[in-house]
């Protein structure tokens, strides 16, 4: 029996929890996220515009912190308010799939200390690594 890869697990976490993945090709978005109901909720990811498998993981992970988290906005919401909704999402990442305690853990079993090797450990872009770095411990890691 084949053991499943991390993007797949997640998956399987989240349609555990209520969160339902699909592909989606039909659009020029990236991934896309739609709450359905109280306890349901839909992640879009088109593998047309997400080339590699790190931005898929990128695009899962994201989008499921806006599903657990509840950050939700529509075309007519504020640029602002938008900033703040995108921040929730990946602070709920940081919180509970990439936490501090995972760095710390990652630091000490395989010696990891540079930004694109946390990347490479978690299969995420290193971009997004920034950003959770960015989010756990406020550094100058971010570059916008």
């Amino acid at each position: 029996m084949s053991q499943l890869s991390r993007y797949e697990q997640l998956q399987v976490d989240l349609e555990d929890k209520g969160i339902l993945t699909s592909e989606i090709s039909e659009t020029a978005l990236a991934a896309v996220s739609v709450p359905i109901s109280k306890e349901l909720c839909a992640i879009g990811i088109n593998p047309h515009t997400l080339k590699t498998d790190a931005e898929k993981m990128d695009a899962l992970l994201h989008e499921g912190g806006h599903c657990e988290s509840g950050a939700f906005y529509s075309r007519y919401t504020p640029r602002f308010t938008i900033r703040q909704l995108e921040r929730k999402a990946d602070k709920f990442v940081a919180e509970n799939y990439i936490t501090k305690e995972m760095l710390d853990e990652a630091h000490e079993k395989h010696g990891l200390s540079e930004v694109w090797e946390f990347a490479e450990h978690f299969e995420v872009t290193v971009g997004y690594m920034k950003r959770i770095f960015h989010i756990l411990f406020n550094s100058e890691f971010m570059d916008d």
